[in-house]
């Protein structure tokens, strides 16, 4: 059962003129059923041992039909729906605020040691990175640019970032393996 209603999706179930308190309440203990069976609202009224709106299967189904219960609730769903994503857009908003801020802290760490070792620094991203992607499956969020820039994009962007902070000698593995994937032994790197 749905635990609490906000009084705006109350308001979206939209009380009738003559509708009484009671019928009222029988709606909105309806609308709150995870599912919805007027049959099941009346037992759960028959076995409350607390005052109910009614304990009779013929007033439940007349207040169901006299004040329109299915379209109201149809109505409240959607409501609830686009509640729904408006929450987790404004999550996936936080998240791409959050990531770009972890990022640029990460930058000017990196940008202010006058030396980090490449392999401290592989890690750290490397960790990062498994976050970020552990936060935006949560979110249904794509985990990385490769649907936009294709494959083989994020480690190329890696490589272009380790670049141009002056890291690629530090790091031979990552770009000799890619300019030249069968290398001779015997030149120097």
């Amino acid at each position: 059962m749905r635990a609490s209603l906000s009084e705006e999706l109350i308001t979206a179930l939209g009380r009738l003129p003559g509708e009484q308190d009671r019928a009222w309440k029988a709606l909105i203990d309806y609308a709150r059923m995870d599912r919805r069976s007027l049959n099941g609202l009346i037992e759960r009224y028959q076995s409350e041992t607390e005052a109910s709106p009614t304990k009779r299967v013929a007033t439940i189904k007349a207040w169901s039909s006299r004040f329109n219960w299915q379209s109201r609730c149809a109505q409240f769903d959607l409501v609830m729906a686009d509640e729904k994503v408006q929450e987790w857009a404004r999550r996936k908003e936080e998240l791409n605020e959050l990531a770009w801020e972890q990022g640029m802290t990460l930058r000017r760490k990196v940008m202010s040691q006058s030396h980090i070792n490449p392999g401290e620094l592989r890690l750290v991203v490397s960790s990062w990175v498994d976050v970020d992607k552990v936060q935006r499956l949560a979110v249904d969020a794509p985990t990385d640019n490769v649907r936009q820039m294709g494959p083989g994009a994020v480690r190329s962007g890696l490589e272009h970032e380790l670049e141009r902070l002056g890291y690629s000698r530090a790091a031979p593995a990552i770009s000799a393996a890619k300019s030249d994937p069968n290398p001779d032994p015997d030149s120097p790197a």
